[in-house]
């Protein structure tokens, strides 16, 4: 039997994951309002209201960012250096066949340093698949026409 919203609600506010059901990074965005810099600054500080749990966990950190997925297939990939005791990471969230007219895919690549022995996320990078025009094939910065 599936979860209904109010009961996966209570699943992860007991979990102590409550930043699952509201990520910060999912504010609106008004274009030349806030740099990414800023974004990134603010985002940061909010980690540090989160549970440490999982805040020695890149991926978990850039599913915070990037919230619930917008389409059927999400996939991610994880990279940190060194391999023993790594203080760099790198995580790569991609999501294909998204539902919108224009944007047919989305790839997000966070980058991470290992700083008193919590991840800060240091950089974002955001790249769009068009469904038409010339970038159908790729991920570029631009947005789609």
């Amino acid at each position: 039997m599936p979860l209904r919203r109010a009961g996966l609600m209570s699943l992860i506010t007991a979990l102590g994951l409550s930043f699952l059901a509201s990520p910060v990074a999912a504010a609106p965005i008004i274009p030349g309002a806030e740099t990414m810099r800023q974004r990134i600054s603010r985002f940061n500080h909010s980690l540090k209201q989160q549970p440490a749990l999982w805040r020695g966990e890149p991926v978990m950190i850039a599913l915070f960012w990037a919230g619930p997925s917008m389409g059927p297939e999400r996939s991610i990939t994880y990279r940190a250096e060194p391999a023993e005791n790594p203080n760099k990471a790198w995580v790569v969230i991609t999501e294909e066949k998204l539902p919108d007219d224009s944007v047919a895919g989305s790839r997000v690549n966070f980058s991470f340093v290992l700083r008193q022995g919590h991840w800060e996320l240091t950089e974002v990078q955001e790249a769009w698949r068009c469904r038409r025009g010339s970038r159908t094939t790729g991920y570029t910065p631009g947005l789609c026409p």
